[in-house]
């Protein structure tokens, strides 16, 4: 065999090195054949946003331009059509880069969203099976996959996949809550029970474990306690579904007017407001000529305070509402900015306009009661509420205004009577009981008081002042009951009083005495 010539190889190779420079140059890709070819055609985007359809086909351009481009080139392709709905070509993005990538978990888990969007449970299963084998420390995954095998039945599974997940975010209240749940569909209630009240207690913020709670206390009869952790669910806020950064970086893709407004309200209901506003904005942006999203960070801008900006927002949806009449809502809520600007004839004119357009309405009879009230006209305030009341009797909020208003003008009876229609309306209403309660302590009617004040603190018992406000009055009811002679009624206050703070003096002493007096009888 010839021994090459070491001079012909590094010229042969020198000469190749050239040749590739050449192509490149001239524009020739020295990349893979097929790999970039297999990035899906740009969809129908017909009626979309410009802005979108722009950078859609810039991003396909490039990655098809440029070898070295292709996973990155693919991966921004697939995200806008994935964040956009274009299912089909997202798809194909995630699979071309499983087959660049395999070993690489988020393009399997991207796959299996398209299939859960697209209603295939056992695809989105399997990628999720195929995802946490090519990326177990993804929690995410766990989470999703072990939520899919509880719907399935397959317990033990479920159990093993929360386990994961906890095994990489300790004490999760997620997997903790999924646990529970396959506790309750094992019916072992105990173990259910013990360990909702343990996540209850620590993740007080977290409202399914409140409202699955107060489902096991009221299977258990308790009935009283399952009321308060319903409260508890409710102040809780709305379910916020665990953080997912893999699809949550797909939102940034988004150019869907009606899905931003969509996300964007769902960081309102789990308090990321900056979130929610960036998301309002670009809807905005995307299509200025639209109201809804105005509206949307009009109410924004609103929950914290910022009168002025969610005055002009509120402004701009009405202005927009030319093809059919805007909301009641945004009226009501204009109307209450101008309220909270101290506008009160504003805000008359803007409800009295809206009748004109919307008709009769109870939410703008309300609203339009409150405008006059504040502008210091009670009768035609009264007037307006109890229209309001009258189409919708079941509103406590209405009639606990329309009795503020009554008792301000000196119509003490009606004003009590509207009070009580309250809490027909709404048995625990506090505002109803807690003014209820304060008309028979100053009329020195302290049992008649007790009975507003009971559903008041069972209900509201971590408001504040509420175990002082509760013992003192258990202590003047139990004095009045003696001093008519009734003295099983005050026992039976004293203890109650007792049983709320043990360590009271003045009920100790009271009941201790009264006792004494007992026995010498």
């Amino acid at each position: 065999m010839t021994k090459p010539n070491p001079l012909l190889w590094l010229l042969l190779v020198s000469l190749g090195a050239v040749v590739a420079a050449v192509l490149i140059v001239a524009g020739v890709s020295t990349r893979r054949p097929g790999v970039t070819d297999a990035l899906p055609p740009l969809p129908e985007l017909h009626g979309e946003p410009a802005e979108f359809v722009e950078r859609l086909r810039s991003v396909r351009m490039k990655a098809l331009s440029s070898g070295t481009s292709t996973v990155a080139g693919a991966e921004e392709f697939g995200a806008l059509c994935h964040a956009n709905g274009f299912l089909g070509e997202a798809e194909r993005c995630w699979a071309l880069l499983h087959t660049l990538q395999p070993f690489e978990g988020r393009w399997t888990y991207l796959q299996a969203d398209v299939r859960r969007l697209r209603g295939d449970d056992a695809g989105m299963a399997a990628l999720l099976r195929d995802t946490v084998r090519l990326s177990p420390k993804y929690a995410p995954a766990w989470l999703r996959l072990a939520d899919w095998e509880f719907k399935q039945g397959a317990l033990d599974a479920a159990v093993r996949d929360y386990s994961r997940r906890m095994d990489l975010l300790a004490d999760d209240p997620y997997a903790r809550l999924g646990l529970a749940r396959v506790a309750l569909q094992r019916d072992d209630r105990a173990a259910a029970r013990s360990a909702l009240e343990k996540l209850v207690r620590d993740a007080p913020d977290f409202s399914s474990a409140h409202n699955l709670y107060a489902e096991v206390l009221e299977a258990d009869r308790e009935i009283d306690r399952a009321k308060h952790e319903r409260l508890r669910g409710t102040e809780a806020g709305r379910f916020r579904e665990a953080d997912d950064p893999w699809l949550d970086d797909l939102i940034d893709a988004c150019y869907d007017y009606d899905q931003l407004c969509f996300r964007g309200t769902k960081e309102v209901l789990v308090a990321r407001r900056e979130r929610a506003k960036a998301l309002f904005q670009r809807a905005i942006a995307i299509a200025p000529r639209r109201a809804t999203a105005y509206d949307l960070l009009g109410s924004l801008y609103a929950d914290t305070n910022d009168i002025e900006a969610a005055r002009e927002m509120f402004e701009r949806a009405l202005a927009l509402a030319t093809d059919a009449p805007a909301p009641v809502k945004t009226y009501v809520s204009l109307s209450r900015m101008y309220r909270l600007a101290q506008q009160p004839s504003a805000a008359i004119r803007l409800l009295r306009q809206a009748t004109d357009r919307l008709g009769s309405r109870p939410e703008l009879d309300e609203a339009l009661g409150l405008a006059f009230s504040q502008a210091g006209d009670s009768a035609e305030a009264i007037t307006a509420l109890q229209r309001a009341v009258a189409v919708n009797p079941t509103n406590a909020t209405w009639h606990y205004e329309l009795a503020i208003e009554l008792l301000n003008t000196g119509q003490r009876q009606s004003g009590i009577a509207a009070l009580r229609q309250a809490l027909v309306a709404e048995p625990t209403f506090p505002a109803a009981l807690g003014l209820l309660a304060q008309l028979e302590i100053e009329s020195d009617h302290w049992q008649a008081a007790v009975a507003y004040l009971v559903p008041l603190y069972d209900s509201n018992p971590d408001a504040p002042g509420a175990r002082e406000k509760m013992t003192d009055c258990y202590l003047r009811a139990g004095d009045e009951a003696r001093t008519a002679g009734n003295f099983a009624a005050a026992e039976r206050f004293y203890r109650a009083g007792l049983a709320i703070d043990s360590t009271h003096a003045d009920l100790q002493s009271r009941l201790t005495d009264l006792l004494r007096t007992l026995a010498t009888r």
